[in-house]
């Protein structure tokens, strides 16, 4: 259930494909047995809390790697000294793949990860999902092997259990979380 990128590269999928993610939470179900807390912890704690932003397109995360990596290599910068140069003062660049999407392109904190990748903000085939919400709506789908229709109470032990995630008022009034099970719900 993880994803490695080839060195130099870093991407996580958990927190920008869409389609992947389903994929992972369809073996879950098949398998019938829910991820464990530890794992839970790894793997979706490593999202970050604000806003992600997750590539919808058809390109699965090896073919993005390697469009990536074809870029890159035109360019001349897969090696850590011309990447740094490339990017420049502003610390990022964009690059196009030819369904359209941008990407994101950055240097990593990992000695030997250090091309970072992801969608950008307004990406076509991208959309943008707060990182609570989403931490939360895999959670659930992983654990709960899709069972909706929770009650408040549920989704609230989950949160503080297993993301160390502050309880939410109402789903009536959690548009965000309700947003990230949508999109969830829609493509399985």
């Amino acid at each position: 259930m993880e994803f490695q990128s080839p060195l130099p590269y870093r991407f996580n999928p958990w927190k920008h494909h869409l389609h992947w993610v389903c994929q992972q939470i369809e073996e879950v179900r098949q398998t019938g047995a829910s991820a464990n807390h530890e794992w839970v912890h790894n793997c979706i704690n490593a999202i970050n809390s604000n806003h992600v932003d997750i590539y919808t397109g058809l390109f699965t995360p090896a073919e993005i790697v390697a469009k990536i990596n074809d870029n890159l290599i035109g360019l001349d910068v897969t090696k850590r000294t011309n990447l740094i140069s490339w990017l420049g003062k502003k610390g990022f660049q964009l690059i196009s793949l030819s369904d359209s999407s941008v990407w994101v392109i950055r240097e990593g904190n990992e000695e030997t990860q250090y091309i970072h990748f992801h969608p950008a903000r307004n990406s076509p085939n991208a959309v943008r999902i707060h990182g609570n919400s989403w931490k939360t709506a895999l959670t659930i789908n992983l654990l709960l092997l899709g069972e909706t229709n929770l009650p408040l109470a549920v989704i609230n032990d989950i949160r503080k259990k297993y993301l160390n995630l502050s309880p939410i008022k109402d789903m009536e009034g959690s548009l965000r979380l309700q947003s990230a099970l949508d999109l969830l719900s829609n493509r399985q």
